[in-house]
């Protein structure tokens, strides 16, 4: 019963924190919610509350805990599973050394990736904060840690299918808009947030799609 709980629990804590911080970010994104005291700073589309920066700030950092505590739990779970099993005394009756293995294993299994996650979140931050200097109009107030939590939340190796399918959605929504709303200038909000919301449901598709399954960790 134990192993169950545990293992219930590490299949779907990501998937449940991924898309109730998603799902709250789309809310924030079209109904930004007014603060107090109210601070608006004009962007490129018009006014953004105070309260949808903090969320998006806020959820920056959950996210980025997240991956900490979930790391941690898998290390707990996997050495609680081995101790119980008897897995962690054979391989000290082989000769090995036990802690030594279960530390290698849960560096490779749960930690590279998590870092994986985070590293690749922040090159893409610095990738658009470069661009925004070069293309401003290409952003609205607060796009930049929106494309920081997007990239947290699909974590790695999504993130390899993800970042082609942002400029694909960035194609797709300018030529709807030009076409059907008459605008000219399309800023990365919707298409980082299409994105997201298409890796997030179909992710492990895509990555088994495009032959990515050697970079899962």
């Amino acid at each position: 019963m134990a192993f169950y709980l545990i293992g219930l629990f590490l299949s779907w804590a990501p998937r449940v924190f991924s898309w109730g911080v998603f799902l709250t970010a789309i809310f924030f994104y079209f109904f930004p919610v007014k603060s107090a005291p109210a601070v608006e700073e004009i962007g490129t589309a018009g006014p953004k509350k105070a309260a949808y920066g903090k969320f998006l700030k806020t959820a920056i950092v959950a996210a980025i805990a997240f991956y900490v505590v979930y790391g941690l739990a898998e290390t707990a779970a996997q050495y609680y599973v081995w101790k119980t099993n008897g897995f962690l005394e054979m391989v000290k009756g082989g000769g090995g050394d036990a802690n030594g293995y279960f530390l290698f294993y849960s560096w490779g299994r749960f930690w590279i990736s998590a870092l994986l996650s985070i590293g690749g979140a922040f090159l893409f931050f610095y990738f658009l904060k470069a661009l925004k200097k070069y293309r401003e109009r290409f952003f609205e107030e607060g796009e930049l840690d929106l494309g920081f939590l997007s990239a947290l939340l699909i974590g790695w190796p999504n993130f390899v299918v993800f970042v082609p399918l942002v400029f694909l959605s960035v194609v797709i929504i300018a030529v709807f808009r030009r076409v059907f709303l008459k605008e000219l200038y399309t800023t990365l909000g919707l298409p980082m947030l299409l994105a997201t919301l298409l890796v997030l449901a179909f992710g492990d598709f895509l990555v088994a799609f495009f032959h990515l399954g050697v970079l899962r960790m």
